[in-house]
């Protein structure tokens, strides 16, 4: 975590990078993680909107609604196959306690947090050395 009032800076991931990212988190069995850069590379969705998507929300349809957390808009979003596809795959190895369930849960059985995302995001970018 950064200072206050210091300066930080920030970097794009190469689309490419994040596809290949995408397949080699599920390849090693982190779906989750693998679900969670697919949403946001695929629907431009805030963390916080997708850590409060649940599974009946995603899983078999071509879209679906949410009202954005931070400017309460409601925003449709279309899904494309392949995506779909991605998201089948993760609920079958995920295999939640159900439909109506978060698609983000910790081991603990609870919905991760913006700051835990953070933390794994960075060990993402250091085990698979992205250069971002």
């Amino acid at each position: 975590m950064s200072l206050k009032y210091s300066s930080t800076t920030a970097d794009y991931l190469v689309w490419s990078d994040a596809m290949n990212l995408i397949r080699k988190l599920a390849k090693d069995e982190n779906y989750k993680i693998s679900l969670l850069i697919s949403l946001g590379c695929f629907t431009g969705l805030r963390i916080s909107d997708i850590l409060s998507l649940r599974w009946k929300q995603i899983l078999g349809t071509d879209e679906f609604t949410v009202i954005e957390q931070k400017t309460g808009k409601i925003r449709t979003i279309r899904l494309n196959p392949q995506l779909q596809h991605h998201i089948k795959e993760c609920y079958e190895h995920i295999n939640p306690v159900g439909i109506n369930a978060p698609i983000l849960i910790s081991q603990k059985g609870t919905i991760f947090t913006v700051q835990r995302i953070n933390i794994i995001l960075k060990e993402v970018k250091k085990k698979y050395r992205l250069k971002i």
